[in-house]
């Protein structure tokens, strides 16, 4: 019986699965701002629940790996929200550009990315970080990455009617993905000390 019960409920999870892929490709194909929206949305709501989580469960923790990495989050969520809502197909910020959208996107990333490196070196050493890098270093470089892109506009080009991506973009899509693969085998060779905590 409980066997029974157990298949229906990973059935059930994955016909929800398959429709909501499904009904994501479709959506793609027939509305794609809205599919992208919805999706960029999603990746917000996602990272602030992690740092809410990670707000609420830091002083009951003993290590600093999920705490450090659900903060930096908010961050990461924050120029997510910021590239989604700068769309300039979208409206709702006037006088934004492709640019501008694209320059959070990066911003998000790159932070993204750095934030997982980090994370992964707390692994290895935790007295080297301290909630305190986040309460004042992640503000101040938010604060600089916003000045930067939305008032004196400094970031190169990023997008150029007619032609495309810029090799800016290209580059930094590559850098970003090195932080990733990076992090990725320093998270695989430091799991171990993730399961014994």
């Amino acid at each position: 019986m409980v066997d029974l019960i157990k298949y229906k409920a990973q059935a059930s999870r994955l016909i929800i699965g398959i429709i909501f892929f499904l009904g994501s490709v479709y959506l793609e194909t027939k509305n794609f701002l809205l599919f992208h929206t919805l999706m960029e949305l999603f990746c917000v709501f996602i990272s602030f629940a992690m740092a809410a989580v990670a707000l609420n469960t830091y002083r009951l923790s003993s290590e600093q790996f999920g705490s450090f990495l659900g903060l930096a989050y908010f961050f990461v969520g924050f120029f997510l929200l910021l590239h989604t809502i700068t769309i300039p197909a979208l409206g709702v910020i006037p006088n934004s550009s492709v640019n501008m959208s694209i320059h959070f996107w990066l911003a998000s990333r790159y932070m993204e990315g750095i934030s997982i490196l980090a994370a992964c070196r707390l692994l290895q050493n935790e007295k080297i970080y301290k909630t305190r890098i986040i309460k004042y270093l992640y503000p101040l470089i938010t604060g600089v990455l916003l000045t930067a892109i939305g008032y004196w506009n400094i970031l190169p080009i990023s997008y150029l009617e007619g032609y495309g991506f810029t090799d800016f973009k290209v580059l930094s899509d590559g850098v970003i993905l090195i932080l990733f693969g990076i992090s990725f085998f320093l998270f695989i060779k430091e799991k171990k000390s993730i399961d014994r905590k």
